[in-house]
């Protein structure tokens, strides 16, 4: 009866007798004995309950454990207490669970110690075997320890269910249940009583009863029961056959269970023929050599461990069973040096690819049982030198046993390729190792370099390359040698040596550890160099390689040179091979030439990409690209990409540039957005702070800036200061480094838009904000044509009064000339060269590519025209503007992107140049090409140039159609 169910009848126990009586119920023998099975793998036991009719006194079977004896005075002491029944109920309930715990522990652990002693009974009973056979004078001088050991006459199976305990003397009636309930096999019954254990034998009584004639028994000594098989085993041939079919359908657990089940000593590979010639094991001898030749081809074909598996996996385990059962056949040694070839060249195979250190001293054997190392054949020696580098911990070891198999190839003429090969990598890793210090043990003459270039040699003379550069991992090992010794330049000189005489001389990835060399020194020009002279040669330089080249055009700003060389040839690398940093510089040419719907579909193209790795860097680029088009919007779409599609954590630079975007969109619903991602970041995400220089830019800096724009003049110099102060904090705490191209863009646009008024310190803050970046960033080409900061230099420089910079910075940047030839109604003129002395600062002297007009620049070119009074430049700007597609075309003129400001420029020009042509420009412009106009600033700035005494802003004021344009945008 269980606690359980007396509980739920409602039954309570008064006495500690019949509360005893419920325990054992639960967990003890019962009076009716019956067999115990194991419940579970845990040592759990199955519940017994008590025999019908009997009390629950008579259940007691056992003497009462310590545990036991505590709990039933305590049971005892609370009933005399008169404690609630409930309570003790609960309380009991407690001890046994934790009682029981304990005993599945103490079982588990038992359990354990059986398998061990088991094991080690039988490594002790081949030991003895194997003394007696080789010295059987020894028999006499060895006696069985008592107690713990094994009888020597019991074969392995009765070893397997030796009971430990049957010459300890059992606690209990308990401690039996439990042993045998540990027993797999079925168990004598419990009524039966024990014998009495026999006395310890000799080894001379052992060496008999193993002698003795087959049939009889010793009387001295009874035969030992012979146990239950544990399982119905294959035969031989049979399992022979399903190892060998196994490996063929590459089935690592059926290869180990087919090998586990062979007994290797049982295997004669010649048949015992009687006087007649007559045998009945004749043609199952045959089968099985047939199966043991099958099984030896079959190893060859066991797959090579990859680096990550452990060493004792199926397949490594399947292996070291059969090179161990190999050396147990009867007859295998003559077998072996019939069929070297076969058996020691596959099983060398296996065990190297397996990287089977626990076969090391069996294959030994193998290779001595086969007439030792001369007899083996050049492919075994070629496995064996790649088993022994793999698997070999001890470097002089390994250099010796590889050294001496060479040795062997060498005075055989039979020297493989791949053993070439394999010794130069070898020698390669010990002169990179010479090189940073790590080998001592071998002299300065013997360097890696010095071991290769005999190794060289020696192939050349043996015949088996007729020109140095014939074997790849030779080169390749060549190379690796060079660098760690001479540095990697010297190794790209020698590499390109290697690819004119042979173009296969060097494999992908020695060409990728030449190109992340580099680049790990900092020798991006070598780099490119070398990218550039694979390409040349039809060869791929990797990824590493492609970006070396691709960053060379972004230094150039020669973005119309990276899209015309890669634009389309990584579709041809393939898709696995593909990583996101060769989009990055695509991006970024892309976006800096204003095609903003291919970065658009290329973005989609690749977030459809299955299995597709993207990365931080990759989402910054594009995010700063939809920030070049509409804002705050599409950058804010680019993240949700980011964080839901990639699943890619943000960094605070991302961050950063989503909060000045949000502050510059004016939407209050936007800021508060933001500011809710970014709190989350800061909680959650270790790699965000929240005094990370982007975000203190962003949330103290940006605002001002925003503010220097729209507030009136005065407010808008205070806020210049406040934020030149915040920015020098900035500068002063983190770096002169931390604030990239386009923070320094706001910088210099709110400079223009503040203090305008004082053209000496604009040209000043424009001065030093430049040479900073010139000089501190060191990103002079990229800054220059960058849309932002192009368009903000200019425009600061155009209002400190100097419009010739605007001009230079114009012609040597943007990809649209002023045609000395320009048109202006059907009639030619020549545009005159600008008036004034440009300083070298401005003015790069690296080749760069142009950048096509943006609105930025645009509109600052406007303004200086204006500034200038420069009729001529201003026709052609206007030329420009004016511009069908058609007409461009035909011309052969760049179209000007037109948007509100860049209207408004022209419009001042206009007036500040005395002509009329702002009139057409804001009537027909803002009436055919749909342009806005900002009716509001266009009226305030006529207004103020006609109280200068500009006729043409007063003429203006006055035309009716104009008038009607700006009420229009205006919205009256």
């Amino acid at each position: 009866m269980d606690i359980d169910s007396a509980s739920e009848r409602g039954t309570t126990h008064s006495a500690p007798t019949s509360r005893r009586a419920s325990i054992t119920d639960a967990s003890g023998p019962s009076a009716e004995p019956r067999p115990t099975t194991r419940a579970s793998a845990s040592g759990t036991r199955s519940k017994r309950g008590t025999k019908s009719g009997s009390s629950s006194t008579e259940a007691i079977a056992v003497p009462l454990t310590p545990h036991e004896a505590e709990v039933e005075s305590e049971l005892a002491a609370g009933a005399q207490e008169g404690m609630n029944p409930k309570d003790m109920y609960h309380d009991l309930q407690q001890r046994f669970a934790r009682l029981r715990k304990q005993r599945v522990r103490m079982e588990d652990t038992l359990n354990r110690a059986e398998a061990e002693i088991s094991s080690i009974s039988i490594e002790l009973q081949a030991v003895l075997d194997l003394a007696l056979e080789t010295r059987p004078d020894l028999a006499l001088e060895f006696m069985v320890p008592e107690g713990d050991m094994v009888p020597a006459t019991c074969p392995t199976d009765t070893i397997m269910a030796w009971e430990p305990d049957q010459f300890t003397q059992s606690p209990g009636a308990s401690r039996s249940s439990a042993t045998e309930s540990r027993s797999p096999r079925q168990t004598k019954p419990k009524s039966k009583p024990k014998t009495s254990p026999k006395a310890p034998q000799s080894m001379k009584e052992m060496l008999a009863s193993r002698t003795a004639a087959p049939g009889k028994l010793r009387a001295s000594a009874p035969a030992p029961p012979v146990p239950e098989p544990k399982r119905a085993a294959r035969p031989t041939l049979e399992s022979l056959q399903a190892a060998a079919k196994a490996i063929e359908g590459k089935d690592a657990e059926h290869f180990k269970a087919a090998v586990m089940d062979i007994d290797w000593s049982t295997i004669r590979v010649f048949a015992d023929l009687d006087c007649h010639g007559r045998g009945s094991g004749a043609q199952s001898s045959q089968d099985v050599v047939k199966a043991l030749h099958e099984l030896a081809f079959a190893l060859r074909k066991v797959p090579r461990r990859s680096s990550g598996k452990i060493d004792r996996d199926d397949w490594t385990a399947g292996v070291v069973e059969v090179v161990h059962g190999f050396t147990q056949v009867d007859g295998m040694k003559m077998l072996l040096q019939n069929r070297s070839d076969l058996f020691c060249s596959n099983v060398i195979r296996a065990v190297a690819l397996r990287r089977a250190k626990a076969a090391v001293e069996s294959l030994e054997t193998l290779i001595t049982m086969a007439g030792g190392w001369s007899a083996l054949n050049q492919d075994a020696v070629t496995n064996l030198i790649d088993f022994f580098m793999r698997t070999l911990d001890d470097r002089a070891d390994r250099v010796s046993h590889v050294e001496n198999l060479f040795e062997l190839m060498v005075a055989r003429r039979e020297i493989s390729n791949a053993a070439v090969g394999m010794i130069a990598m070898m020698h390669a890793r010990i002169a990179e190792d010479q090189a940073s210090g790590k080998v001592e043990d071998f002299p300065v003459s013997e360097t890696g370099i010095a071991r290769i270039n005999r190794l060289v040699q020696q192939a050349l003379d043996a015949k088996v390359m007729e020109h140095q550069w014939d074997n790849a991992q030779l080169n390749a090992a060549i190379v690796r040698a060079r660098v760690a010794v001479h540095g990697p330049r010297d190794a790209v000189q020698l590499a390109r040596d290697m690819l004119d005489d042979n173009k296969d001389a060097l494999v992908p990835e020695q060409i990728k550890f030449v190109m992340d060399r580099l680049k790990r020194d900092g020798l991006a020009t070598d780099a490119s160099e070398f990218a550039d002279f694979l390409l040349t040669k039809g060869l791929n330089p990797g990824v590493t390689g492609y970006r070396a080249v691709m960053e060379q055009y972004l230094d150039r700003a020669d973005y119309s040179g990276l899209l015309a060389r890669f634009g389309s040839k990584l579709d041809k690398i393939p898709a696995a091979a593909r990583r996101v940093d060769l989009y990055e510089p695509l991006i970024q040419a892309m976006s800096a030439l204003g095609m903003h719907d291919k970065v658009k579909s290329l973005h989609e193209t690749l977030l459809q990409t299955p299995d597709f790795a993207l990365s931080l860097p990759y989402f910054e680029t594009v995010m700063r690209a939809a920030s070049d088009v509409a804002g705050f919007g599409p950058a804010i779409n680019r993240f949700r990409d980011m964080t839901y599609q990639a699943k890619l954590e943000p960094n605070a630079a991302i961050l950063g540039l989503l909060l000045s975007l949000a502050h510059v969109s004016g939407n209050t619903d936007d800021l508060a957005k933001m500011n809710k991602i970014i709190t989350f970041q800061v909680r959650n995400n270790p790699t965000v702070t929240s005094d990370a220089p982007e975000l203190e830019f962003a949330r103290t800096v940006v605002p001002l800036l925003i503010k220097c724009r729209n507030a009136p003049i005065l407010q808008g110099q205070e806020a210049f200061l406040e934020a030149r102060q915040h920015i020098d904090a900035l500068l002063a705490k983190h770096g002169t480094t931390v604030l990239g191209v386009r923070e320094w863009a706001a910088f210099l646009d709110a400079a223009a838009h503040a203090i305008p008024q004082d053209p000496r310190r604009l040209n000043q803050e424009a001065r030093r904000v430049h040479a900073l970046v010139i000089e501190q960033l060191h990103c002079s080409n990229a800054a220059m044509t960058d849309r932002k900061y192009l368009g903000a230099l200019m425009l600061a420089l155009a209002r400190a009064n100097a419009p010739h910079v605007v001009f230079a910075l114009w012609d040597k940047y943007v990809a649209a000339p002023l045609d000395p030839a320009a048109l202006w109604l059907g009639a030619r003129y020549t545009i005159p060269p600008p008036v004034g002395i440009v300083d070298p600062l401005w003015i790069t002297a690296d080749p760069v590519d142009r950048v096509p007009p943006m609105p930025e620049t645009a509109a600052a070119m406007a303004e200086a025209v204006g500034r200038a009074r420069d009729v001529f430049r201003l026709r052609a700007l206007s030329n420009m503007a004016w511009a069908t597609p058609a007409v461009a075309s035909e011309k052969g003129m760049t179209r000007l992107p037109l948007n509100s400001s860049v209207v408004t420029a022209l419009v001042e020009a206009f007036v500040l140049c005395g002509d009329t042509g702002a009139r057409n420009l804001m009537v027909d412009l803002a009436r055919f090409r749909k342009i806005s106009l900002k009716g509001e600033r266009i009226e305030q700035m006529l207004v103020r140039l006609a109280q200068e005494q500009f006729p043409t802003a007063l003429h203006l004021l006055n035309d009716p159609d104009v008038v009607t344009a700006l009420g229009v945008a205006k919205g009256l």
